[in-house]
């Protein structure tokens, strides 16, 4: 609500002051306790209007209003004793006055908390020329190794919020890791989920006050690929977090400047819609303020972090000590200082000081071939680099999205400790105020959680019948949440008469959820045994961990001729899964494909007998997406019956899964027979 008061009075105006730092011109942001700005509005003539009125030319006075999370964590409640119910912002028709001076002269009446310029920010970092993917030597130096990059990856269900100058939403490297709003639906013109923004399906414009959060500067989409770049895909560059999801909040005007409130409110969308990680690339000196003078950005900081949110600032580029520089020298915000190519603290730029929690690749700036500096996505589906600590700061969001991704059970407070305690030291002993705790390390962070290693089990198999192939199954559950770890390799090989007429065989393990599976094949009459033993390994080096019912050395499987004549009396009476129109039918999916913004699509099977039923969606990528479980005997859908199992085309955090095919999985046990089917479902909106 606007509330438009325009005084008639001679005014009179203050002299202009020196700028301490940069603000929107004749904008002011106070904390009333309603008396004095309610006399403004309702009573403009009253002795204590005039007060102030007879000094300034009050153009607008607005409401300033939020949406409070729903929930604050006690631990950190007393940071929030801040009333947004008295926040307001006043425009003057004077825009040369020096608004740290009004901010003074109102703070005098005893109506008003605090008051404050709606200071500027800018963002962290320096264009250099076009580069080649070639050209991504930061990764390699913050141990993004092969076994990272081929068996963990991101999850969509982690949200970065990038407060930023937008994003390219077609750029190729980007478009699948836009966030999107599940609870709105698309061009209707209503506030579907009554956050306060109409139609905000993809973040939002805080500058035109829109549902567009396209990037005009480039900066937020060169930030944006750092964080979540897709990988794997011929194209481009890697993210370190691709797969995560980038929420974007275009909070800066296509000359890179940011404004406290604008700033304020997205904080506030970013919590308030699910995010988990905050990237602040952008900041300003304020030494020549109080240390208090930016109330609503601590203000909107300290509420993030009371819900959980982890937020990660640029330290800045000004060569200068990081304690006024803000937001980085926050407490409770991870402050990001840069080093460059060779691996040394970027001096030429990067601010430094105490504050410094840890540093990571920002390039090194300067005039330098644009292969020194950050490689990463611009508008018009381009690549280019950059270098800034507003490059270094999304290395640590991505890392934390990564973290968050692999630990889904994790807080905040485990990724930092995750984050410090495995960087890599590169200056004084310890924490120092140029790196901080040293340089992040992906590969060691992701293990510094994984205390236990996998716990791995197998329901030993005794006997078989002879010249059939043999199902050997097992579980690994482990703290690492990954489509690809553990790793289970089985090693197997043929005896006769217990000596062996083989080498030991290899056969890496098929992998849905936490079963294991591999079908050993077995033709030959004369093998009278087979043996086998397990390895499951993860990120660990060096380390492999066998089931807990492992013998000393290997498992061995008897091969017996009776049991071979047995096999056609048991295959009458085996498990068998099948589709809707009888046992020689395929299970059946339907309709396939579906759109589910309008229907779902429906699990069809049969059951010979009551079965343990596990099913599961994954995306190509390998990504476990949905699963249901159903007990033997459970009538939803582990009877001997036919079963009809709903899906919504809805992960299982109730996101609509993006247009593509999809592998279903159905596993049923009995406590003599496993069957793992596999098809396609297409999901096309």
């Amino acid at each position: 609500m606007i509330y438009w008061f325009k005084v008639l009075l001679l005014l009179i105006f203050l002299s202009s002051y020196i700028i301490a730092q940069d603000y929107k011109p004749g904008e002011l942001l106070v904390l009333s306790k309603h008396s004095l700005i309610n006399a403004l509005i309702q009573s403009p003539t009253s002795s204590q209007s005039q007060l102030f009125l007879d000094q300034y030319n009050i153009k607008s006075i607005k409401k300033v209003t939020v949406k409070k999370p729903s929930s604050v964590h006690s631990s950190i409640s007393p940071l929030l004793t801040f009333d947004e119910n008295g926040m307001y912002q006043l425009e003057f028709e004077d825009t040369t006055l020096d608004m740290e001076q009004v901010a003074t002269d109102f703070e005098s009446s005893r109506d008003i908390v605090w008051a404050q310029p709606n200071y500027i920010y800018t963002l962290q970092s320096t264009p250099n020329d076009p580069a080649y993917l070639s050209m991504q030597w930061n990764m390699p130096m913050i141990h993004y190794d092969d076994d990272v990059f081929a068996y963990v990856e991101g999850n969509s269900s982690v949200v970065v919020a990038v407060i930023d100058s937008g994003i390219d939403l077609t750029h190729p490297d980007l478009q699948d890791a836009v966030w999107t709003n599940p609870n709105e639906i698309p061009d209707n013109g209503i506030d579907d989920d009554e956050n306060g923004y109409i139609d905000d399906v993809r973040g939002w414009n805080f500058i035109d006050k829109n549902n567009d959060p396209s990037d005009d500067n480039s900066h937020g989409s060169h930030v944006s690929g750092i964080i979540a770049a897709k990988t794997n895909n011929q194209i481009g560059m890697a993210g370190i977090c691709s797969g995560c999801s980038v929420m974007t909040l275009k909070s800066s005007d296509k000359d890179g400047r940011l404004t406290s409130l604008d700033v304020y409110f997205a904080i506030f969308y970013a919590v308030n819609n699910g995010a988990n990680i905050l990237n602040l690339s952008f900041g300003a000196d304020q030494s020549n303020l109080d240390t208090d003078s930016e109330h609503i950005m601590k203000y909107s900081i300290d509420m993030a972090l009371s819900n959980d949110c982890l937020v990660i600032a640029a330290a800045g580029n000004i060569s200068s000590d990081v304690s006024n520089f803000v937001p980085a020298s926050y407490e409770g915000v991870i402050a990001v200082s840069s080093i460059g190519h060779t691996g040394v603290f970027a001096d030429n730029y990067s601010n430094f000081g105490d504050r410094i929690d840890i540093t990571a690749p920002g390039g090194t700036g300067g005039n330098v071939p644009a292969s020194h500096n950050i490689y990463s996505t611009i508008p018009n589906s381009t690549y280019d680099s950059y270098s800034g600590t507003s490059m270094a700061a999304p290395h640590i969001a991505g890392m934390a999205g990564l973290l968050m991704s692999t630990y889904p059970d994790i807080t905040s407070s485990d990724v930092k400790k995750a984050l410090f305690n495995s960087a890599t030291d590169l200056g004084d002993s310890e924490k120092d105020p140029l790196y901080g705790h040293g340089m992040i390390h992906v590969k060691h962070a992701l293990t510094y959680l994984d205390t236990e290693g996998p716990v791995f089990d197998h329901d030993h198999l005794t006997q078989a019948a002879k010249a059939n192939d043999i199902l050997i199954t097992a579980t690994a559950i482990d703290a690492m949440k990954s489509s690809s770890l553990p790793i289970v390799t089985l090693f197997y090989r043929y005896t006769i008469d217990n000596v062996p007429i083989s080498l030991w065989h290899t056969a890496t393990m098929t992998k849905l959820g936490d079963d294991y599976s591999y079908t050993i094949s077995n033709s030959d009459d004369a093998v009278t045994a087979i043996d086998y033993y397990f390895q499951a390994i993860d990120l660990k080096p060096n380390e492999t961990h066998l089931p807990v019912s492992a013998p000393k050395e290997f498992y061995t499987i008897m091969l017996n001729t009776e049991l071979g004549s047995l096999q056609s009396i048991s295959d009458i009476n085996s498990l068998k899964v099948f589709g809707p129109l009888g046992e020689q039918s395929a299970m059946l999916t339907g309709p396939n494909p579906f759109n589910p913004a309008i229907e779902s699509t429906y699990i069809q099977y049969e059951l010979s007998q009551d079965a343990d039923i596990n099913l599961y969606i994954y995306s190509i990528s390998g990504e476990s997406l949905w699963h249901r479980h159903f007990s033997s005997g459970d009538p939803q859908g582990g009877t001997a019956s036919f079963h009809s199992i709903e899906w919504s085309g809805r992960n299982d955090f109730g996101e609509v899964v993006a247009n593509g095919p999809y592998i279903l999985y159905l596993i049923a046990r009995t406590d003599s027979d496993t069957k793992i089917i596999k098809t396609k479902i297409l999901v096309l909106k």
